[in-house]
């Protein structure tokens, strides 16, 4: 399994020529500071990339594209200028100023697409779980919702230093500082609503994750009904305390 940090930017890419994917990985290498924290993943979607790149000139790949354009910010290398709608296009041939160009607009894009949605983040060293999740919560809710995810306690941490997040979805088994302990430190610097969501079902667990604050108690696998009704009630919380907030 991929040790994903919670201190780098991820890009996943669909369908890159050699010569593309080695271009911008030296940007990255070489480049501008401000990208010395982005790394190019080699699959494609990756439920743990931040931003996709798109060669424009392949068919299969624009085919892709269209079923995650409205999830992430995505960049479009092509020979020409594509008629597409919500998307950067580079035109080749590259050079590192389009690039450096394309990710600083990218990146402010992807924080205003953030700012609008409710943020959750997802913590399970699981993949089935993250991408169980990750199909499932966009299902249980018309309002739009921007998914972070993290595969140990210390990223979990790390995360919720740096983002502000509405609702967390939390495995008390992790590598490393268990969900117990990542529980109690994000309710010491936040008010996010946390939902354990764990395979410990004694009375005994139960009661340690309501001492350590958090605000639901989900088994795996959750029921959808279940998940949908303490999800949804996590959303409406979250939002009148931002109503709160404003109004203060």
């Amino acid at each position: 399994m991929r040790n994903f940090s919670a201190n780098k930017i991820y890009i996943s890419q669909i369908g890159l020529t050699d010569r593309d994917t080695k271009f911008i990985t030296n940007l990255f290498r070489l480049g501008a500071k401000q990208f010395r924290d982005y790394e190019l993943i080699s699959y494609s979607p990756s439920i743990n990339s931040h931003l996709v790149i798109i060669n424009g000139d392949n068919r299969s790949s624009l085919r892709t594209w269209k079923l995650i354009k409205d999830d992430v910010e995505t960049i479009i290398i092509s020979e020409e200028t594509l008629p597409l709608k919500n998307h950067l296009n580079v035109i080749r041939p590259l050079v590192f100023r389009k690039l450096i160009d394309a990710f600083t607009e990218a990146e402010k894009n992807n924080q205003q697409l953030r700012q609008d949605r409710t943020q959750v983040l997802v913590v399970d060293d699981s993949l089935p779980i993250r991408r169980f999740m990750e199909l499932k919560l966009p299902l249980m809710t018309e309002i739009p919702i921007a998914i972070d995810y993290a595969e140990d306690g210390e990223s979990a941490q790390e995360m919720a230093v740096r983002n502000e997040y509405d609702i967390v979805f939390l495995d008390v088994v992790l590598p490393g500082i268990d969900g117990y302990h990542v529980c109690k430190s994000i309710k010491e610097i936040s008010d996010t609503f946390i939902v354990m969501l764990t395979s410990n079902k004694s009375p005994f667990d139960r009661v340690r994750g309501s001492m350590s604050g958090c605000d639901a108690y989900l088994t795996k696998p959750p029921k959808d009904e279940q998940l949908k009704n303490v999800f949804q009630k996590m959303i409406s919380k979250a939002h009148k305390q931002h109503e709160s907030l404003i109004a203060q």
